[in-house]
């Protein structure tokens, strides 16, 4: 017997892989006012820069984390403020 599936029992999708070359970059205060703020006042010389997908990581709430190493540094980013580098 087939059993039916809905949008809770789906995994959620992981766009990025560990090893992927990806970009820090800011988020509009608008989308997310306290990562933006975060990152402006604490992260500010690792924007823009490139880094390394170290661990993929969900959480108790299902949002995939990403640890990036960037200029030798390891932090924690949520999907939305990465972008992919060929």
């Amino acid at each position: 017997m087939l059993e039916q599936l809905t949008i809770f029992d789906a995994a959620p999708e992981v766009i990025f892989q560990e090893h992927d070359k990806v970009k820090l970059i800011l988020l509009e205060e608008a989308a997310d006012s306290e990562l933006h703020n975060y990152r402006k006042y604490y992260c500010s010389h690792l924007i823009n820069r490139v880094g390394e997908i170290q661990t993929i990581t969900q959480n108790y709430s299902g949002t995939t984390n990403y640890t990036v190493l960037i200029a030798g540094e390891q932090i924690i980013c949520e999907e939305k403020e990465l972008q992919w580098i060929a």
